[in-house]
């Protein structure tokens, strides 16, 4: 008896089963890998763009603490702040980098007054950013920062020259005629003020998740903000034991002299919620600011910020 073979063509119902489910088993696997690779992706661009954001935030707000003061006479406080958790912070200075304009100079002979007290001599730079021009309004202090009779004043003349300095230097000069009469010492500073005196002041309060510059939002997604001083009590310019403190509106202006930096903590949080995520602590503890986190919140991933920056121009 003679058989033909037949070669097999196709496959069985069973191996197309077996097929499909070591298929589907390695597409799960393969999405399961693409899905943690994505979840870890958006939280390391979460947390590039919270750390972008905060960057740039925190360089406004230390060149506003490196200013506080800077052209405050010492009749005004150019520190003060609010222990209200969250807190507030509120700093003074003729030329914020909002509303400044940049120029300054100093008087290069003493004016007493009289016939030409309606004028000033001081050095000038010959460069338009720095110079001061026809209608900036002028204020100008000794180094003890005292305020000076007359001021502010409006600039209504310049004449230039070369001032033939004593031991034979020379320097560009100008002589800015004033809307008033003023009396001033060789070396004073002179300052331009802000068209607007509102802008002299600068206060930092967090509203609403935002933090916020007289204002204006400049970091979203804020959840505290703290600031604590270190009171340099005895004036040994060393930290000891509590000389940081988170109220100074007991302070008198010259004791506001004896803080030398000022220390801002921010709390900042993702956008966004993470279900996969849980914050591990349910309370959050800044300064002296404690507060608990519902289960809900804990969803969401959170830095904690802090930087010092030193305060120049107090005195």
């Amino acid at each position: 008896m003679q058989f033909i073979s037949q070669k097999r063509k196709g496959m069985t119902l069973i191996e197309l089963i077996v097929a499909l489910g070591i298929f589907s088993i390695l597409s799960l696997a393969i999405l399961a890998v693409f899905t943690r690779q994505l979840r870890v992706s958006i939280s390391q661009r979460n947390t590039s763009r919270l750390q972008t954001d905060f960057q740039s935030a925190i360089s406004l707000l230390k060149w506003d603490i490196l200013m506080a003061g800077y052209g405050i006479p010492t009749t005004q406080n150019p520190l003060d702040g609010q222990n209200t958790n969250p807190d507030v912070l509120q700093l003074k200075s003729v030329d914020p980098p909002v509303g400044g304009s940049g120029k300054w100079t100093f008087t290069l002979i003493s004016n007493t007054g009289g016939g030409s007290g309606n004028a000033i001599t001081v050095r000038r730079w010959n460069d338009p950013r720095r110079d001061i021009g026809i209608g900036d309004v002028i204020t100008a202090m000794p180094d003890t920062k005292e305020p000076i009779s007359g001021f502010p004043a409006r600039v209504t003349g310049i004449s230039t020259f070369t001032y033939y300095a004593p031991g034979g230097d020379t320097v560009s000069a100008a002589t800015l005629t004033l809307n008033k009469t003023v009396s001033v010492g060789k070396g004073n500073f002179v300052f331009v003020l802000p068209d607007n005196p509102a802008d002299m002041t600068i206060q930092y309060t967090l509203q609403n998740g935002s933090l916020l510059r007289n204002g204006l939002p400049v970091l979203d997604n804020v959840e505290d903000f703290e600031v604590a001083y270190w009171y340099d009590q005895n004036q040994n310019y060393v930290q000891d034991a509590g000389e940081w403190i988170y109220d100074i509106s007991g302070l008198a202006s010259p004791l506001r002299e004896r803080i030398r930096l000022v220390r801002v903590s921010m709390v900042v949080r993702s956008g966004s919620k993470d279900l996969n995520y849980t914050y591990p602590d349910a309370n959050i503890t800044v300064d002296d600011h404690t507060y608990a986190l519902s289960q809900d919140a804990r969803h969401y991933r959170r830095r904690i910020y802090t930087v010092s920056t030193k305060v120049r121009n107090l005195k």
